[in-house]
């Protein structure tokens, strides 16, 4: 019961600071130069006008809350030395990053083809 504790009041708390972070960047511009769509354009060849920034960041906001929360509750949960600790942080930090950017990727990529006509 405290682990569910620990993963809710860790996704509040980094969901409500990279939403503030969302909005700075959305106010600034700075939006469509933020690291995942850099990622998502060089990875899956996508154009800006495939990308609606505003419904993405917000997917983006929701998703990295969730992999941060995650881990840090999953790296709690054992009880091993801190090194081990940060080490199987790390490692599925980028493991979730891999896969589920991998997967919104591939969304869009199917999108971008429904969109195009290929799929009709």
């Amino acid at each position: 019961m405290e682990d569910l504790m620990f993963f809710l009041i860790t996704f509040v708390s980094i969901f409500i600071i990279l939403l503030i972070n969302y909005f700075i960047k959305k106010k600034k511009g700075t939006l469509k130069k933020s690291r995942e769509f850099l990622l998502l354009r060089s990875k899956f060849n996508l154009s800006k006008k495939e990308m609606n920034e505003e419904k993405l960041g917000l997917v983006f906001v929701l998703v990295n809350s969730l992999i941060i929360a995650g881990v840090a509750t999953i790296t709690t949960i054992v009880s091993d030395d801190y090194i081990w600790q940060i080490t199987i942080g790390f490692a599925l930090l980028m493991i979730f990053i891999y896969l589920i950017y991998g997967l919104i990727g591939k969304v869009l990529c199917k999108r971008k083809k429904v969109n195009n006509g290929k799929y009709k």
